[in-house]
């Protein structure tokens, strides 16, 4: 008898151009990601039978409606996760050549997310069971960056499941592959800076000496469940009011207060209670070459308006270290900050630079 343990297949996550509820895709060459976990799952609510019906037991109830949802963590890896980030930001486009063989991915939120969905596969049990989200909406990611690797969480609305499908088979699934370059950033390539919103541009002097850095994205959406599919969501839309904005938010972790000089923090006490906006920009940098002299693998985030939130304050807890995080939420702005490429004005616009030639929504 074939168990789930052990060896499994490589993950694969493929555009799906067909309409939301139609044919999944098959994956195949450098559809592959590298995963820390996936948990996709579906299952079938069960409406309660409330009846009065003459014994002490309920009845049976009756099926409701389909819920899928796929998250995944992963490594941040410098190549690879182009198509994730390009279905999770919705605008992407052909990168550009930087240093003759590097390729810069330039990620910005789109404002309308109609059409933008995969296909997820991956073989649960070697040669025996490939699982199958036909449609996935990716809804929320969030990147964590703490001594040791940078990983990347994403969650995801799907349609239906299959583990018995003709598209993705034992078969096909031996077919992915991956992309070359398979580094992973680490928390020693991070560097973030900051400083005021409408101040000069970003240079070394900026720099936070951070013990840890998190962001997270969501995009408000909800399932949509209608008389299209049934029991089955139709595709995922925005919710009502301000709970279908997209919201970015994030903290800066320190275990040090430090003032003046490079790396100082102390201001951000004051300016969180005075409510002072700034700016930020955060980059890894990987250690090998993407281009053929400089320019090396990186991932930058550019925010051009952060507000610092309701601060843990340093606090006299002994002879350790202090220990404190600063939270903020990031919004989209008018006009570009000195110093920001042009046309990044909304709340984040994320760079990957790789050695990847095609466009990440292709």
């Amino acid at each position: 008898m074939a168990k789930g343990v052990g060896f499994t297949g490589i993950v694969a996550v493929k555009r799906n151009p067909n309409a939301w509820g139609g044919a999944a895709v098959a994956a195949g060459a450098l559809d592959g990601i590298w995963v820390n976990s996936i948990t996709g799952s579906a299952s079938t609510e069960v409406i309660e039978s409330e009846e009065i019906q003459g014994r002490a037991t309920q009845v049976e109830g009756d099926n409701g409606n389909l819920v899928v949802g796929v998250p995944l963590a992963a490594p941040l890896w410098y190549e690879g996760l182009e198509p994730l980030l390009g279905h999770f930001f919705c605008l992407a486009g052909a990168p550009t050549t930087l240093d003759t063989s590097a390729k810069q991915h330039t990620f910005k939120l789109k404002d309308q997310m109609d059409g933008f969905f995969q296909t997820v596969a991956y073989e649960i049990i070697k040669d025996l069971k490939v699982n199958e989200f036909d449609f996935v909406k990716w809804n929320k990611l969030t990147l964590r960056v703490s001594p040791g690797r940078a990983t990347i969480e994403m969650e995801g609305i799907g349609f239906s499941f299959s583990d018995a499908s003709a598209i993705n088979t034992t078969t096909t699934i031996d077919t992915v592959t991956m992309t070359a370059n398979r580094e992973a950033a680490q928390f020693r390539q991070l560097l973030v800076r900051t400083n005021a919103q409408g101040g000069a541009g970003l240079g070394a002097g900026d720099a936070l000496h951070v013990s840890g850095f998190e962001i997270t994205i969501e995009r408000g959406l909800e399932r949509d469940f209608t008389t299209e599919f049934g029991n089955k969501t139709s595709e995922p839309l925005p919710a009502a009011g301000t709970a279908g904005a997209t919201k970015v938010s994030g903290s800066f972790a320190f275990s040090n207060l430090i003032s003046g000089g490079t790396g100082q923090n102390a201001q951000l006490v004051a300016e969180q209670i005075a409510g002072t906006l700034r700016k930020a920009d955060i980059t890894l940098t990987a250690d090998t070459l993407a281009g053929a002299a400089t320019q090396k693998f990186q991932h930058i985030l550019y925010l051009p308006k952060i507000k610092l939130e309701a601060a843990q304050k340093p606090g006299l807890t002994g002879l350790g270290r202090l220990g404190w995080t600063v939270p903020f939420k990031a919004h989209h702005v008018g006009a570009i900050p000195t110093g920001f490429p042009a046309g990044f004005i909304d709340a984040i616009t994320w760079v990957n630079i790789s050695k990847r030639t095609t466009d990440a929504l292709a």
